[in-house]
Parts: structure tokens; sequence; C-alpha cells
């Protein structure tokens, strides 16, 4: 999981890319979701670092 300051950069990266994404918080840190095809998708920043958005 990821630290809030973490996540936060993750969720505004997700949002100038025009998803509306929000922050969850598990036992050990956050996590960031988005709502997509209507399904919940949980999002790490190793999936943007694989698309080459980082």
């Amino acid at each position: 999981m990821m630290k809030l300051e973490d996540a936060r950069d993750l969720g505004l990266k997700l949002f100038e890319l025009g998803f509306t994404p929000w922050l969850a918080e598990t036992g050990d840190g956050y996590i960031v979701r988005i709502l997509l095809e209507g399904e919940i998708i949980n999002v790490f920043r190793f999936d943007l670092e694989l698309l080459g958005n980082n």
C-alpha cells in the first residue's frame, strides 16, 4: 500500500488524465480507486510507470 502523500500524488495524476479517483484507507496505508465502466478498480503507482506516464 502507499503512504498518504504518494496516494495523493497518484490521484492528482489520474485526475489530470480525466479520471475521478478517491483514496481509501487500508490497514497498512492508502489505495487509490477509480470507477471504470461500472467497476471499481484499484490503481497502483507501478500501473502508471508501466504505461510510461510517470
